[in-house]
């Protein structure tokens, strides 16, 4: 599979012990600053944001139905 850039907007998961328990929701790219990347996990009124670098995100790949 061919990788491609992870770019703003993007929904990721973190590689990183700890972080996305089985029911948790994905983490979506906000912002990027070089090799840093602020990500953002929203869920109801809480929101986790965390900065990582690209070696700690997989992007998810969404098909249509």
């Amino acid at each position: 599979m061919k990788s491609e850039k992870i770019k703003i907007g993007d929904w990721v998961r973190l590689l990183i012990v700890g972080f996305n328990e089985y029911n948790e929701p994905p983490y979506m790219v906000e912002d990027i600053d070089g090799d840093e990347y602020t990500v953002v996990q929203k869920e109801k009124f809480y929101k986790h944001k965390i900065k990582v670098k690209k070696e700690k995100l997989v992007k998810l790949w969404l098909t249509k139905q």
